[in-house]
């Protein structure tokens, strides 16, 4: 993809990172198209700034164009790997996708960094749901729910998921591929809404 598409305005009188802390706000409010012109014109302003990067990832994953999300969220954790949310993110967009190996490599390095037992435990849980362990899942989930008591976002996600596992789990006793597959796309609606709007507690 070209980062060049969209250029910096001659009359701009915003850096990067202003711009970049008003997408946010965008991002927050739905506003995506002003969302994803002002991290464009960010990142033409300047092409290494990660956390705009990420967030432009994110809201191209919001809007449906998978391939430029992961474009986009792979150059962010290439340019700075300590945005932890944005391998998570990396990997739910992969697991959106069906393509759980990858998912499962974009998340392998949570495993080793400290403070990240919440995102370790939804990924997990995540990895059960799409092997059809659903009651490992309930238990990583509940694990993980008492881990981000001070993650809202993350917190309502994973409580959401395990509503719908155990919903799922009481109303098709017989299991069947059909409802491992509902269960699954249930986990994918997370998506990225949530973690977008302020990636890293950007500064």
């Amino acid at each position: 993809m070209d980062l060049e598409t969209v250029q910096p305005s001659p009359s701009s009188n915003l850096d990067s990172d202003e711009l970049f802390h008003l997408a946010v706000l965008d991002s927050q409010a739905a506003r995506h198209d002003e969302a994803i012109r002002k991290l464009k014109e960010a990142i033409a302003y300047s092409p290494n700034h990660a956390k705009a990067n990420y967030l432009l990832g994110a809201e191209y994953a919001e809007i449906g164009l998978y391939d430029r999300a992961i474009e986009m969220i792979e150059r962010a954790v290439h340019l700075d790997p300590s945005l932890i949310t944005a391998h998570f993110q990396l990997g739910l967009v992969h697991y959106t996708l069906g393509n759980v190996a990858a998912a499962q490599e974009s998340w392998a390095m949570l495993d080793s960094t400290p403070g990240a037992d919440d995102l370790i435990a939804f990924k997990r849980a995540l990895l059960q749901i799409a092997a059809g362990e659903y009651h490992q899942a309930i238990s990583e989930l509940d694990r993980g729910i008492g881990y981000a008591q001070a993650n809202l976002a993350l917190l309502h996600d994973m409580q959401r998921v395990k509503a719908n596992v155990e919903r799922h789990l009481a109303t098709l006793p017989g299991h069947s591929e059909a409802s491992h597959q509902d269960i699954r796309n249930s986990a994918n609606h997370l998506l990225l809404s949530n973690y977008q709007q302020a990636p890293e507690k950007a500064d």
